[in-house]
């Protein structure tokens, strides 16, 4: 009997590019694996059948789950995705039988359990490689093993007590093998070329500079004629706190790109055309600087930053304390760059272990020696 391995996409399609790339791999590493990516979406159903050009002759099944009816017929809130836990229960029956789930989101392990799914191994995959506290929390004990970006991620989670024997393996970051940009994209957003600011605030209210400074940045950006702005806040700022967002007077200018949700805000474009980063406590800083350039932090909510290693990318850039500072930062910024750029380059280093061989293909292997182990005899 082959072992049956379930890939999970219960939450926002941004998570397929953080673990689909690994199922690819390792339905091509080992074909007499049962690889099924569960999808909770038709977003992420048209998403994962999209990735999976990238890898010919592999073996995955993509499965879409039903979802609630209410979901279906009375999502007047307009949510992407239903509730997890809703999903996980409608399909315990299925899930059950899986010999391992892979998740990319840590309260999966807890909505497992609630709905009674105990049987499978768990593996967590993550969706992101950033510094604040949650990618961190002693809940990952729940998991079986952990799939880690770079060496970061293992001394905090090593400091934790989390990390055993076994349970663990560095592999790189999935996602970049998977994400190409269109070298005219910027001539096609702005009409004069300037300098492209990406302002990209986190969703959580309390991390957040958008609910404080946002539209005074916002404005700042309406009335300069120095730079081209990018506006592509984390996705779910629409999604779960600001239902109707209207940006209706920025949209108008030719100089600002307003981006809520669409393709681009997920694959990594804004952060590959941005010539500067502007932004608070997201881990799309770490895409950011696949290639070193100038950041800008925003410190709305007054942290005492330093030496927090919550916030250690804001130690890659001038941080303000007050948007009145923005305009003086921009600059600091670019005339300083050189003075960041070492510790950028090594930031980026420690977030990401990146190798050769692709990031999916050492997780796939890491995953690989994970059933070996577990399932000797199957």
């Amino acid at each position: 009997m082959s072992i049956r391995i379930g890939f999970l996409y219960l939450y926002h399609e941004y998570h397929v590019y953080h673990s689909a790339p690994i199922a690819f791999e390792l339905s091509r590493l080992d074909p007499d694996l049962e690889v099924i990516l569960l999808s909770a979406t038709d977003h992420s159903t048209d998403l994962l059948a999209k990735l999976s050009s990238h890898y010919p002759g592999h073996g995955c099944r993509i499965q879409p789950l039903s979802q609630p009816w209410t979901f279906r017929y009375l999502n007047i809130e307009l949510r992407r995705f239903p509730p997890p836990r809703a999903v996980v229960k409608r399909h315990a029956v299925l899930l059950q039988e899986m010999d391992v789930l892979v998740g990319t989101n840590h309260p999966v392990a807890t909505t497992l359990q609630q709905a009674g799914i105990t049987m499978p191994k768990l593996i967590m995959a993550f969706h992101g490689a950033g510094d604040r506290a949650y990618g961190f929390k002693q809940r990952l004990e729940q998991f079986d093993l952990l799939l880690l970006s770079g060496p970061k991620k293992y001394h905090r989670l090593e400091g934790s007590g989390i990390l055993h024997k076994g349970n663990w393996a560095i592999v790189g970051y999935p996602k970049f093998d998977v994400v190409s940009v269109d070298a005219n994209i910027a001539e096609q957003l702005f009409p004069e070329p300037k300098s492209i600011i990406l302002y990209n605030p986190h969703f959580r209210r309390h991390l957040s500079s958008w609910y404080g400074w946002g539209r005074e940045i916002l404005d700042f950006f309406l009335h300069s004629s120095r730079y081209n702005l990018i506006f592509a806040p984390h996705v779910e700022l629409k999604g779960r706190k600001q239902r109707w967002l209207s940006l209706r007077k920025y949209r108008s200018h030719p100089h600002i790109h307003v981006d809520l949700g669409s393709p681009a805000s997920l694959d990594m474009t804004y952060p590959r055309i941005a010539d500067i980063y502007l932004g608070d406590v997201s881990s799309q800083i770490g895409e950011f600087l696949l290639k070193p350039r100038p950041c800008v932090f925003l410190n709305s909510h007054h942290i005492s930053w330093e030496n927090n290693p919550d916030y250690l990318h804001w130690e890659l850039g001038p941080v303000i304390d007050t948007p009145a500072q923005l305009a003086d930062a921009l600059e600091e910024a670019v005339e300083r760059h050189d003075h960041y750029r070492a510790r950028q380059i090594q930031y980026f280093k420690d977030s990401f272990d990146q190798t050769e061989e692709s990031s999916s293909l050492r997780a796939a292997r890491a995953i690989h020696s994970f059933l070996v182990e577990n399932y000797p005899s199957r």
